[in-house]
C-alpha cells in the first residue's frame, strides 16, 4: 500500500522545483537569449557568445523587400540545370518545386566568397517534388541543381517567396539572370 503525498511534501518539491527553474533561467537563459549574467555563469559556460548584440543583420534582412517567384522549367531528357536565388545571411524564403517527373537534385549554396567549385550542400537525392523553409547561412547563391534522366521531357514547376534580391539560371554553359518584383 502506498501513502498519498501530503500539503507540506508537495509544497516542499513545488518549492525545489521553482527554485531550480529561477537558477536554470538566471544563471543560462537570460545570458543566452538576453545578454544578462548576474551570476557570472553566462561567460563561464560561453553562454554569452549565444547572444547576437549585432543588429545588421537584422536591419539588413527587414529591408530588404519580401518578394514572391513563380518559374516553370523544362527539362528535356538527360539535361540539367540550375536555378538559385542570391540572399544575404539570415535571409529566408519558403520554397515548393513539383516535377512532373522524377529527377536527380541537390539544393546546395555557393558564398559571395567562395572559390570555384566551394559549395555547402544542404539535400540531394532522386524525387518529384521538394519543399520547405530555408535560412541563409551566408550570403550567396543558394539553390538546385536539377538533372532529367528519363526519356521524356520532364517539367518542374519552382515556387518561392522569401527575402531574395535576383534569380540565377545555368543552363547550357549560359548564365541568365531573372529580376524578381516585390510581392502584392
Amino acid at each position: 500500500m502506498t501513502s498519498n503525498p501530503t500539503t507540506k511534501s508537495i509544497a516542499v518539491t513545488t518549492a525545489i522545483s521553482f527554485s531550480i527553474a529561477v537558477i536554470v533561467l538566471i544563471g543560462t537563459v537570460l545570458p543566452a537569449e538576453f545578454g544578462i549574467d548576474p551570476l557570472g555563469t553566462g561567460k563561464a559556460l560561453g553562454l554569452l557568445d549565444l547572444y547576437v548584440t549585432d543588429t545588421t543583420l537584422a536591419s539588413s534582412t527587414a529591408q530588404s523587400d519580401y518578394v514572391t517567384h513563380d518559374i516553370e522549367i523544362p527539362l528535356s531528357p538527360f539535361e540539367s540545370m540550375e536555378f538559385k536565388y542570391h540572399l544575404a545571411a539570415g535571409a529566408g524564403m519558403v520554397y515548393n518545386w513539383d516535377a512532373s517527373g522524377e529527377v536527380l537534385f541537390d539544393f546546395h549554396g555557393e558564398a559571395d566568397d567562395a572559390q570555384p567549385g566551394e559549395a555547402s550542400f544542404y539535400e540531394s537525392g532522386r524525387k518529384r517534388r521538394s519543399s520547405g523553409t530555408f535560412i541563409a547561412p551566408f550570403s550567396g547563391k543558394h539553390g538546385w541543381f536539377w538533372e532529367n534522366r528519363g526519356a521524356e521531357v520532364v517539367s518542374i514547376r519552382l515556387t518561392s517567396a522569401g527575402h531574395y534580391d535576383h534569380g540565377i539560371e545555368y543552363r547550357d554553359r549560359s548564365i541568365q539572370q531573372h529580376a524578381i518584383g516585390t510581392a502584392n
